[in-house]
């Protein structure tokens, strides 16, 4: 700036005419105006030089930083075993809500335990398991198993129950009545009296009603517990007869019966199946289910009975038995025989060899099928004349 400021001067000087003051004076203040602005854009320029040099800096910081920060994410990822940040929300996420299932599983069982030890559970569960085998050998007991539930006395109890309950619901309507009355007619002295002296009434019925709805509940829920402990020795009784016939029908495939207690639905326990299979279609089939149901009315017979062998009439029973089975059926027959009076009424000549007796019927002739075997010339007479020795 100086250089340029003296390059002007001379230049001046240097002119071939006379300069006066006064252009002198202008001259040096354009030169010090020239110099001014020189160094202020110097200034500028080197200011913005630095500006950039700074904001180069940051940049590569923040690229540094960058870099850093994706390295690290890497690095979290590839511990975690994740792909993708999403991928390692959905996992922190899941693991929140299993901390969450954890600490409510915690809470839940530590209200169960009821702040009992392990050995307090431990103590109530053998002593649970004691009174209920108390319980169990009680039920065995001959005077329980002596008390018994007809049908009909449970239906007429449960029918007089739910009377009692419709009576004291509607005393209960009329004991509402009634207060709704009194309050209305409270300033009525005579109408008053007539009101409490009814409601008073209702009252004493409803007392008596009550005490007899207790008193029929009480009952009912007695012979209730007679009859279900009364059922289980008569069940095993049953079942265990049941098993025994069960095992001659189906030649020792099937030896196990069971009842249930509720819904008395027969089930048989199956080795194939390794389980207690439901006698009903289509577990098992036609045959055997009947099977089933054949040896389940033998046994309830003997329990029925009370220790009298009443007479036995089969109405075909063994329709759906394979031959196999026709066989087994016809050894069981005999074995009934034994004990009782059996009566088989039946279409086809399968359980002849068997019989003491044959009885045949008069029927409608029909078309002989060429090979098969003739049917027997029907019988005239009375059926007592008509009984065959075999």
């Amino acid at each position: 700036a100086a250089a340029a400021a003296a390059a002007i001067l001379a230049a001046a000087l240097g002119a071939p005419r006379v300069l006066s003051a006064a252009g002198l004076a202008a001259g040096a203040g354009a030169a010090a105006l020239a110099v001014w602005r020189l160094r202020r854009a110097a200034g500028e320029r080197q200011r913005a030089e630095v500006r950039r040099q700074e904001r180069e800096r940051r940049l590569q910081d923040i690229e540094r930083a960058l870099r850093d920060a994706r390295a690290e994410l890497a690095a979290r990822l590839q511990q975690m075993g994740c792909a993708t940040v999403q991928e390692a929300e959905q996992r922190a996420q899941r693991y929140r809500d299993l901390v969450t299932t954890r600490s409510q599983l915690a809470r839940f069982l530590q209200e169960l335990r009821g702040g009992r030890t392990d050995e307090e559970i431990t103590t109530r569960w053998a002593t649970v398991r004691r009174e209920a085998f108390a319980l169990q050998e009680q039920l065995r007991s001959p005077d329980v198993a002596a008390r018994r539930l007809t049908p009909l006395e449970l239906t007429s109890l449960e029918q007089e129950v739910r009377r009692l309950e419709q009576l004291m619901a509607e005393m209960q309507t009329a004991e509402r009545r009634l207060l709704v009355d009194l309050e209305r007619h409270t300033a009525e002295a005579e109408a008053l009296a007539a009101v409490e002296e009814q409601l008073a009434e209702a009252e004493d019925r409803l007392e008596r009603v009550r005490h007899r709805h207790a008193v029929y509940t009480a009952a009912l829920e007695a012979l209730q517990e007679a009859r279900r402990q009364a059922q289980v020795p008569l069940r095993e009784v049953m079942e265990r007869q049941a098993g025994q016939y069960l095992r001659l029908l189906s030649g020792g495939r099937y030896e196990r019966l069971a009842v249930d207690q509720e819904t008395l639905t027969l089930s048989v326990w199956s080795p194939d199946a390794g389980g207690w299979v439901e006698a009903r279609e289509p577990a098992l089939s036609r045959g055997t289910v009947d099977l089933v149901y054949l040896a389940a009315r033998l046994a309830l017979v003997e329990v029925l009975a009370g220790g009298r062998r009443p007479p036995l009439l089969f109405d075909d029973p063994f329709i759906t038995f394979d031959d196999e089975r026709r066989r087994q059926a016809a050894r069981l027959l005999r074995t009934l025989a034994d004990a009782y009076q059996v009566f088989l009424f039946t279409c086809t000549r399968h359980f002849d060899p068997v019989a003491d007796r044959l009885l045949v019927l008069p029927g409608r002739p029909a078309a002989r099928t060429p090979g098969a075997e003739p049917s027997p010339p029907a019988a005239v007479g009375p059926l007592w004349d008509q009984v065959q020795d075999v």
